[in-house]
C-alpha cells in the first residue's frame, strides 16, 4: 500500500505561517493554518493509502493535538534542516512500502487526483515531483529512499525543484513531473485561494475554510490600474494569474486551457520575448494577456502585418466582475492601432457561448470558425480603422 506523509506543525500563534502573519497577525495566521490543515486531513481520508502525520514537536501538547485525527499514524520529525527531515521520512516509510509520498500542509485545495496520479506514476518512474509556483515542490514521491536527493539543496529558495532535478539526474532516477500548484504562504496567495473556494462552495467540506479566508482577503476599493509589458520578474505572477483562472473554471465544470498549455517555462519564454502584458493595482499584478503580432496556429490564413492577436486574457478573481478585462482589451486595441494594425483578433473554443457573447458585447465581430489540430475555435476581430472604443461597461 502507498504511504503518504503530511509534514505539519501544531497551529500555535507566532510559530506557523510567519510570512502570512506579518500581514494579518499571528492569531489570524494560526487560525487560518488550523482550519486549512483540518480541511486537508479530512479530504485525505478519502484516499486508499497509509496516512502518516509527520509532525514537528514531541511535547504532550503536540502529541495530544495530532492524536485527535483518526485514521492517521504519527511520526515525529527529527532535528535538522528540511533535507535531513525528508531523508529520515523516506527511510521510515521505505521500511514497509515501495511507493512513498510526502506533501506539505500549505496547499489545502491540492487536487486529490494529483496524489493518485503520483502513485500511478511510481509504477514506472523512480521519482515524482509536484512543482510549486515559488520554485519549491508541494509533493515528492519515491520508489525507495534516495538520501542524496536532499543534499546541496538551497531550501526555502526558488531553486529547490531545479536542484532536486539535478540530484535526481545524478542518481539516475526516472522523474515524472505533476502539474504545478501553489502554496499559501503570503497574503497575496489568499486571493487565488478565495477564488478556488468560491467555485467549490457547493461542497460543505470547504465551508469553514471559505469563511476564514473570505474574512482575510483584503478589500480593494477604488484602485487605479496601470498596464505595462511583463518582465522576467513578473513571469511567476503571470503564471499564477493564468493558473488561478484555469482552476476557477475547472472547479465550475468548465475549462479554458488544456493540460500542459500553461507550462511555466513556456510562459517565461513568452514573457522574455515581450508578449505578455500585466495590469497592476498598487504594484500587484492582477491581470494579464498575451499580445502577439503573428498567430500561425489559428490565423495562418491572414495577411502578415494586418492584425495583432490576443490570447490568454485572465484576471484575478479579486478583480473579477469589474472593468479589468475590458481595460486589458482596450490596452491591446490601443497598442495594435499604434503599431498600425487594422484589426485586433482573438479566438475561443466554439462551445463557449457565454465567452463569445462577452466578446461580441465588447465590439468584436464574428469572423469564422477554424479547426487547428485538436481545437475548433470561433474567430473574432475588432476593426481598428474607425472608432474602436469597446462597448462593454
Amino acid at each position: 500500500m502507498p504511504t503518504l506523509g503530511i509534514f505539519a506543525k501544531r497551529p500555535v500563534a507566532g510559530a506557523v505561517k510567519t510570512r502570512l502573519a506579518a500581514a494579518i497577525g499571528d492569531e489570524a495566521a494560526a487560525r487560518f493554518y488550523e482550519v486549512s490543515l483540518r480541511t486537508l486531513l479530512t479530504r485525505l481520508r478519502g484516499l486508499d493509502l497509509r496516512r502518516v502525520i509527520a509532525h514537528l514537536g514531541t511535547s504532550d501538547e503536540d502529541l495530544t493535538w495530532f492524536g485527535q485525527f483518526e485514521g492517521y499514524e504519527r511520526w515525529p520529525q527529527p532535528p535538522g534542516d528540511l533535507g535531513k527531515k525528508l531523508a529520515a521520512w523516506f527511510d521510515f516509510a521505505g521500511a514497509s512500502d515501495d511507493r512513498l509520498l510526502v506533501i506539505g500542509s500549505d496547499s489545502p485545495t491540492l487536487p486529490l487526483k494529483y496524489i493518485t496520479s503520483a502513485i500511478d506514476a511510481l509504477d514506472t518512474a523512480d521519482c515524482v515531483i509536484g512543482p510549486a509556483l515559488d520554485g519549491g515542490y508541494y509533493l515528492l514521491g519515491l520508489r525507495r529512499p534516495v538520501p542524496e536527493l536532499f543534499q546541496d539543496i538551497e531550501w526555502s529558495s526558488s531553486r529547490v525543484v531545479k536542484q532536486t532535478l539535478a540530484r535526481a539526474a545524478e542518481s539516475g532516477l526516472r522523474v515524472t513531473l505533476l502539474p504545478p500548484w501553489n502554496d499559501v504562504d503570503e497574503v497575496a496567495d489568499l486571493g487565488p485561494l478565495n477564488t478556488e473556494l468560491e467555485a467549490l462552495q457547493g461542497d460543505p467540506i470547504w465551508r469553514e475554510l471559505r469563511a476564514v479566508v473570505s474574512e482575510l482577503v483584503p478589500d480593494r476599493p477604488g484602485q487605479s490600474i496601470t498596464f505595462r509589458r511583463a518582465t522576467l520578474a513578473d513571469a511567476d505572477a503571470v503564471a499564477s494569474i493564468l493558473w488561478e483562472a484555469s482552476r476557477w473554471l475547472e472547479a465550475r465544470g468548465d475549462s479554458m486551457w488544456r493540460e500542459g498549455e500553461l507550462d511555466l517555462d513556456q510562459i517565461r519564454e513568452g514573457v522574455a520575448t515581450g508578449e505578455y502584458v500585466v495590469a497592476e493595482a498598487e504594484g500587484e499584478p492582477v491581470g494579464t494577456l498575451r499580445f502577439q503580432l503573428r498567430d500561425d496556429q489559428f490565423w495562418h490564413d491572414s495577411p502578415v502585418g494586418d492584425a495583432a492577436y490576443v490570447h490568454r486574457l485572465a484576471v484575478r478573481r479579486s478583480h473579477a466582475g469589474g472593468r479589468l478585462s475590458h481595460q486589458l482589451l482596450e490596452w491591446a486595441a490601443d497598442e495594435a492601432r499604434q503599431l498600425e494594425r487594422r484589426y485586433l483578433r482573438l479566438d475561443c473554443d466554439i462551445t463557449r457561448s457565454r465567452l463569445r457573447d462577452i466578446y461580441e458585447q465588447f465590439g468584436f465581430r464574428y469572423h469564422s470558425d477554424r479547426q487547428a489540430g485538436q481545437y475548433l475555435v470561433a474567430r473574432y476581430e475588432l476593426d481598428l480603422t474607425g472608432p474602436y472604443r469597446l462597448t462593454a461597461s
